[in-house]
């Protein structure tokens, strides 16, 4: 059920009901990518961001059933939520641990794709088309640069 103001909080279900179950010692945590990521999927779809980041920090993949979850995202036009998808959780909260000098480089959850350049193109959503190009370097393919033209 969508909250009336549009908007998602952690307090919302299924949150506290997937906390418990994750936090129980008695009972086995469930797969995160189970049913080839739809959970992870559907919560993209609801643009529910605080259960996305949930399921991400307990294992679900978003390069399941090829890139569908960072897909959704992409048709959504949600920059936020492809960064989400694409970026390791410490690039995108900003995190700062407090040291100094250089930081590790992490890889990303997902190798971003001509494919979902095509489909951002697709959906006018030049924000993450801009993302995808400039600061991922994807390089688009020919289909996508007639879209362009």
């Amino acid at each position: 059920m969508k909250p009336p103001s549009g908007i998602w909080r952690d307090r919302h279900e299924p949150l506290p009901f997937l906390r418990y179950l994750y936090d129980h010692p008695r009972i086995p945590a469930p797969d995160p990518n189970s049913h080839d990521g739809y959970p992870l999927s559907h919560a993209v779809r609801a643009g529910f961001a605080p259960l996305v980041r949930f399921l991400l920090d307990h294992g679900a993949s978003p390069r399941c059933k090829d890139d569908m979850a960072v897909m959704l995202a992409i048709q959504r036009r949600d920059l936020e939520m492809v960064k989400l998808l694409i970026e390791p959780s410490t690039a995108v909260t900003g995190e700062d641990t407090g040291r100094k000098g250089k930081r590790r480089r992490v890889a990303d959850r997902v190798e971003v794709s001509p494919r979902m350049l095509r489909v951002a193109v697709r959906h006018k959503a030049n924000d993450i088309v801009d993302y995808l190009t400039n600061e991922k370097g994807c390089v688009p393919d020919l289909q996508t640069l007639r879209l362009l033209c």
